[in-house]
């Protein structure tokens, strides 16, 4: 098996750091990896190991990783076997994959919402100017008779 770093995942070379992101293996601490990770997530992952096949088990525990914030210790969880197992290879990818499609999401939730007003105060606005355009009307027509 094919150890990798515990926090980019590059192939380790036997040197004394990781070659893509510069850890020092002998300083690093593991358990600081898993400390604000909620105790939830890390049952869940019990429960993923104690039944390695079940894809369902694989699905609760990525989406909960997900949704609280927790993504990069599941990552760190399959790319610890992803080398020589292709379960954890292809969860590692749809983890990926979802939080692509979640990062996604909200950016163009964020680019269709972002600085414009909402769409009550823009038709208050439009009505302001509709009334005040009214108004310069009525007041040029009885300035002319």
């Amino acid at each position: 098996m094919e150890v990798s770093c515990p926090k980019c995942g590059a192939a380790r070379t036997g040197a004394e750091s990781c070659p893509r992101c510069g850890l020092v293996f002998a300083r690093f601490d593991a358990s600081a990896l898993d400390a604000d990770v909620p105790e939830e997530l890390k049952a869940l992952w019990a429960h993923v190991e104690a039944g390695w096949d079940g894809r369902a088990r694989h699905s609760l525990f990525t989406e909960r990783a997900i949704a609280l914030g927790c993504a990069a210790f599941a990552a760190a969880r399959y790319r610890t076997r992803a080398a020589d197992d292709p379960i954890a290879a292809e969860q590692l990818e749809r983890l990926t994959a979802r939080l692509e499609q979640a990062l996604a999401s909200t950016s163009l939730a964020e680019a269709s919402g972002g600085d414009h007003p909402p769409r009550g105060k823009a038709a208050v606005y439009i009505l302001a100017i509709l009334l005040f355009l009214i108004a310069g009307a009525i007041g040029v027509a009885l300035a002319l008779r």
